[in-house]
């Protein structure tokens, strides 16, 4: 709702167009007709072109010695100087009408001063008595000339007037003292005149002064034209603007001028006239004369009226349209819905409509005259500074979001649309504003924001959920693959050649190790499940707590052992009292003692202390390993959550312990808490239980896992001759799949990691390599990109077999997108793996 308006008591758009729907504006008596000031610049044009034209005619005839052509009319001969100075004068008053052009401009002035420097000199000549040798510059004319003091030589009519011109048509082209210039260019044409009327009632005085240069009657005419010529082109400015108007003095001016010029002009020749033919006496013309003077200036004096009076009628409808249409808008903005205020430059409150009452709940006699601050807020006072400030240099101002005060101190949020108020000038004297109340449509935007903000959380967490999901159950994938494939490896290499008892020993050893790992996988899955299904159950019972302890150590000792960490147990006999299920119990132990010996480093130390804060039983297991991030601690209990869940991780797992250890805690009616003090510090992690007054040990039953019964391969392939990279972090399984790979006739040699890998490449020349994909630092990724960017005689086309226990086809599509020829899942069927390798090769 952009608007603007141009009288301070209309402040909308709809009031200006009924104003000019209701035909012209009331006229002002300071606008000018355009009409009659386009056709006064016309004027100025053809005067401009006549004068040329007369000096032009006049310097042919200079030129080609025509006499008739140097007088046009009479005897007197208009003299070079002069046909020159008319020509300079009728072009500097032509390029005025274009003089914003720097170099037009600069062209007018010259020719300007040029004419006036003519006059100038040739008036010098005449009042001193000197001869500046200008007179017959351009031409020569013979001594005896009809009045003419010197031969060559202009008159001092047309000389001063050129002076005069000279110096009006600078003042315009700088656009200083137009009225002076106005003058002077009236004195001069009044002195043409003389010579004109000279001329007509041929009084020679007037055009033949004695003793000095008369002037031609060509000449006279051409100043007298180039006054009227000079006017026109400054008509609109200067004193002369006040006959530009539609006002009644502009108007009687105008048509008056006219009838004073001619009417005793060509009554005053006609008396003459008649007089020297005979007609009539002195006295009874002279009678005529006056008697035809006092008739036509009461006709022009009745005519002015007439147009007086139907200008006056134009102007009282045009008020009351106007009136009408003021009272109409005033009716509109009053019943308007939006609050709309005017103000002045200086903020002061002008007007104030019905709608501004009812928002800001000021009544209008209490608003006018007041600053406008009176509704904006402290902190946005700047706001205003800066509104008016654009107002005064004409910027515009698009509709923009503010807030107010009310009176009663209530902040409202309102759409504010900001419109300079413009008098008939076209200045701007205040502002208009629209204000319509937001707030409503804000706290709706808010809401929908909060609702998005909402919706985008839960997309996130939704997407977040799909991911964890994605990754538990690859992770799971690979978690119960890797322990089968070493089982089924051993299993087939014990129904192949039972004899070799170091070989079985390694084998039942490799099985069951794997077994057990499987078995505590399911075991977490099963516990998750009766989790979630809230079908978990505890056989609660009195429990000595340290012999829980102590059990749950004796089963983690050998994994200690084989790292070389210190496991220590201190205990306080009076917090060994507590109701509880004593296997389940024993799992939250045993999850947190697994859990530290996990992350701890070779040589480190777990320690377990047993004892009683205030009411509760306390066991705090203390490790001196990797510790946890900052970051990391509000979701170390969370399910499927892992500091470092990639492929590429140190530590296998579901993410299951700890979140099943809080759950049997919380039931058991504990709490469990875990506290790091960052990356490299250690971990330690508090259970606290309720204390009971009975006493009672139970028996805890260890947990043993079945091996799984696997069938091997039937049809078995030949692989003697060919030589295989074996590449697994997993030592059972790379030992296994060497043992499985030469019962098969191929010559194997095992790698670790990728970087072993790189370095036995080149120098052992294998057929064929078959590596994890899931590995510690470096996965098989990356370890197949650096092979195939090998050269060929490195290995770089080495035929490449990805085995890994993720087996979504994500995995399978990039490990065969990497560079690898075939993907294997585990658990691995040797004698497929075998059968492979044969195809690749053959």
């Amino acid at each position: 709702m952009k608007h603007e308006i141009q009288s301070p008591s209309i402040p909308d758009k709809t009031g200006r167009e009924l104003i000019r729907s209701n035909g012209s504006q009331i006229a002002d008596h300071s606008v000018k007709s355009s009409r009659f000031v386009s056709r006064a610049k016309t004027f100025s044009r053809v005067a401009a072109v006549f004068v040329m034209l007369v000096g032009a005619v006049a310097m042919i005839g200079w030129l080609s010695d025509v006499d008739w052509l140097k007088s046009i009319y009479g005897d007197i001969t208009m003299k070079a100087n002069t046909a020159l100075s008319l020509m300079f004068m009728g072009a500097s008053l032509w390029t005025l009408r274009v003089a914003n052009h720097k170099s037009s401009r600069r062209i007018g002035e010259i020719c300007a001063a040029t004419a006036g420097l003519i006059g100038l000199l040739t008036l010098t000549e005449h009042v001193t008595g000197w001869n500046l040798y200008i007179d017959q510059l351009l031409f020569t004319e013979p001594p005896g000339a009809l009045a003419t003091a010197s031969p060559g030589r202009m008159g001092i009519t047309a000389s001063s007037c050129f002076i005069i011109f000279g110096i009006a048509m600078l003042l315009v082209y700088r656009q200083r003292g137009v009225s002076f210039a106005q003058a002077l260019s009236i004195a001069s044409g009044f002195w043409a005149l003389l010579a004109i009327m000279g001329y007509a009632y041929g009084a020679e005085a007037l055009f033949g002064v004695a003793r000095y240069t008369g002037i031609a009657l060509p000449t006279g005419i051409a100043l007298f034209v180039l006054c009227f010529g000079i006017l026109g082109a400054c008509l609109d400015d200067g004193m002369l603007s006040v006959v530009c108007g539609e006002t009644a003095a502009a108007i009687m001016t105008r048509r008056l001028t006219v009838v004073a010029i001619c009417v005793p002009f060509a009554l005053g020749w006609l008396c003459i006239a008649g007089q020297r033919a005979g007609y009539f006496d002195l006295g009874f013309g002279t009678a005529l004369s006056v008697s035809a003077i006092i008739m036509l200036f009461l006709l022009s004096i009745w005519r002015v009226a007439v147009r007086l009076q139907r200008v006056e009628q134009r102007h009282l409808a045009t008020e009351a349209k106007f009136e009408r249409a003021k009272a109409r808008l005033a009716g509109i903005v009053e019943s308007s819905e939006d609050a709309i205020i005017s103000e002045s430059l200086d903020g002061v409150i002008a007007s104030w409509n019905g709608a501004a009452e009812r928002l800001f709940e000021y009544t209008a006699a209490e608003a006018i005259g007041k600053s406008i601050t009176i509704i904006i807020p402290p902190e946005r006072l700047n706001e205003e500074r800066l509104i008016l400030e654009k107002l005064r240099n004409g910027e515009r101002l698009d509709t923009f979001d503010t807030v107010r005060i009310t009176k009663s101190g209530r902040r409202i949020n309102l759409s504010l649309t900001v419109s300079p108020i413009r008098d008939q000038h076209g200045e701007v004297i205040g502002a208009s504003k629209a204000a319509r109340d937001i707030t409503e449509r804000r706290n709706a935007e808010r809401e929908l924001e909060r609702l998005l903000l909402q919706e985008r959380s839960l997309r996130a967490e939704a997407e977040r959920a799909a991911r964890l999901k994605d990754e538990f159950l690859a992770t799971v994938s690979h978690e119960l693959r890797t322990p089968l494939s070493a089982i089924l490896g051993w299993s087939t290499i014990l129904s192949k050649d039972p004899s070799d008892q170091a070989t079985v020993g390694n084998a039942i050893a490799a099985i069951e190790r794997h077994a057990n790992s499987q078995a505590q996988l399911i075991e977490y899955l099963f516990d998750v499940s009766r989790i979630i299904s809230g079908s978990l159950v505890l056989d609660v019972q009195a429990v000595a707590l340290t012999a829980v302890v102590k059990a749950a150590m004796d089963s983690v000792q050998p994994a200690a052992d084989a790292k070389e960490i210190q496991l220590q147990m201190i205990v306080d006999p009076t917090a060994d009292n507590v109701r509880g299920d004593a296997v389940r119990l024993q799992q939250v132990i045993w999850n947190l003692l697994s859990n530290s010996i996990k992350f701890t480093p070779k040589g480190g130390q777990v320690v377990v202390n047993v004892d009683r804060s205030n009411s509760m039983a306390r066991v705090t297991v203390t490790d001196t390993g990797e510790g946890i991030r900052a970051e990391f601690l509000p979701y170390v209990f969370d399910r499927f959550k892992q500091a470092d869940g990639s492929i590429t991780r140190k530590y296998g797992g579901l993410g299951l312990g700890l979140a099943i250890a809080r759950h049997l805690t919380e039931m058991h009616g504990g709490t469990i808490e875990v506290d790091s003090a960052g990356e490299g510090l250690g971990a330690t992690f508090r259970i606290n239980l309720p204390l009971v007054a009975v006493t009672a040990v139970s028996d805890i039953d260890s947990i043993k896992g079945a091996a799984a019964e696997l069938t091997p391969a039937k049809n078995v392939p030949d692989l003697h001759g060919i030589r295989v990279l074996v590449v697994d972090d997993a030592a059972d399984t790379r030992e296994m799949l060497r043992v499985v790979l030469e019962r098969f006739g191929a010559d194997v040699t095992t790698a670790a990691s990728a970087r072993e890998t790189l370095d036995v490449l080149p120098a052992w020349q294998p057929n064929v390599l078959v590596s994890d994909i899931g590995m510690p630092e470096e996965d098989g990724y990356s370890l197949i990109r650096k092979v195939r960017a090998l050269s060929s005689e490195k290995g770089g086309d080495i035929p490449a077999i990805a085995l890994t226990g993720y087996v979504r086809v994500e995995e399978r599509m990039r490990a065969l997108d990497a560079g690898y020829q075939m993907f294997v899942p585990k658990p691995v069927e040797v004698g497929e793996l075998a059968t492979i390798i044969a195809s690749l090769i053959g």
